[in-house]
């Protein structure tokens, strides 16, 4: 019952927050909006060594572990 109260309290808190999380979330963000697709990234990171490939140039990539981001209970 305790998850089912989290879970109506962070969908109306959304609800009230939709319009001005567009405004607050840079456009760069790919995950977790209606919209956007989990790979972008990946397909991201495809085209920027790709362009660096054609054009000659140095790339560095910073690869970040987010798992420990989300709340966890084991």
């Amino acid at each position: 019952m305790l998850g089912s109260t989290y879970k109506i309290i962070s969908k109306s808190l959304f609800n009230k927050l939709q319009p001005f999380l567009l405004s607050w979330i840079r456009p760069n963000q790919t995950n977790f909006f209606q919209g956007k697709f989990i790979l972008d990234n990946v397909f991201l990171v495809f085209k920027a060594m790709e362009w660096a490939t054609e054009s000659d140039q140095n790339l560095v990539m910073l690869l970040l572990n987010f798992e420990k981001s989300y709340n966890r209970i084991n």
